[in-house]
């Protein structure tokens, strides 16, 4: 990032260096400026898809409240089958 003070040096220094400086920093830029583009295209679809995954999910969680508890159940039953087997 250029300084103030390197701002100034530059504008003293005259025209032609301003001038050639600021053509620098153009076509430094410039080929920038589509793959950010992109970029951003890119990241904004993202977003838009993380949102809906987010409410799929909260919708999913809504349906499947009582699942938990129907887990635990099962999983009690498989721990009681497993460990209460005769030779254990």
């Amino acid at each position: 990032m250029l300084t103030r003070e390197e701002a100034l040096a530059i504008y003293h220094a005259g025209p032609e260096t301003v001038v050639r400086v600021l053509l620098e920093m153009d076509a430094r830029i410039h080929p920038l400026e589509q793959p950010v583009s992109a970029l951003t295209v890119r990241l904004d679809a993202s977003e838009q898809r993380v949102k809906h995954l987010e409410k799929q999910l909260a919708k999913n969680s809504r349906n499947s409240q009582g699942c938990g508890k129907i887990v635990s159940n099962i999983m009690i039953i498989i721990h009681k089958t497993i460990f209460s087997r005769p030779g254990r």
